[in-house]
């Protein structure tokens, strides 16, 4: 039954799919073409980093009848720099024509997370949020383009 149905399928193609020609390109290739005009890398390591800073403070684990907890007293500031960092990777990935400003404020606020918040995610978000934020600075909109331009001009 099922390659009876098929078979159906394949008859009532239009022309177009039928002769191999896609006339709307697949989520993957959307998703691609998205991506390489902004900063996506950089701002998914600020929006990691925002979650592991945040994450700490706010995460209870039950361990058989042992609950672990990390209680401390910056869980206000703990909550905001985590907000942040997070709302300066979406920035970045919105609104790619603000990326040095998003990417200054990351490491900023990524520096700031060291003292104020567990050690900034045990080090290892303000790891995150530096080495985002940095590239994120230093991302820079048709830099592909220009690239390939250059090594056809030599």
């Amino acid at each position: 039954m099922a390659a009876e149905s098929t078979a159906e399928e394949t008859r009532t193609l239009p022309a177009a799919e039928a002769a191999g020609e896609e006339s709307k390109p697949g989520v993957w290739r959307r998703f691609r073409r998205w991506r390489s005009g902004r900063p996506f890398v950089p701002a998914l390591l600020l929006i990691l980093s925002g979650i592991i800073i945040a994450a700490p403070a706010y995460i209870t684990i039950h361990i058989s009848d042992l609950l672990v907890m990390i209680s401390t007293i910056s869980g206000v500031s703990t909550l905001l720099i985590g907000v942040l960092l997070v709302m300066f990777g979406l920035g970045a990935w919105f609104q790619p024509a603000t990326s040095n400003y998003v990417g200054v404020l990351g490491i900023i606020v990524a520096i700031i997370a060291l003292p104020t918040s567990n050690l900034g995610g045990f080090v290892i978000g303000s790891l995150f949020g530096i080495i985002g934020g940095a590239f994120t600075f230093a991302w820079q909109p048709g830099e592909k383009k220009r690239r390939t331009k250059e090594a056809a001009d030599q």
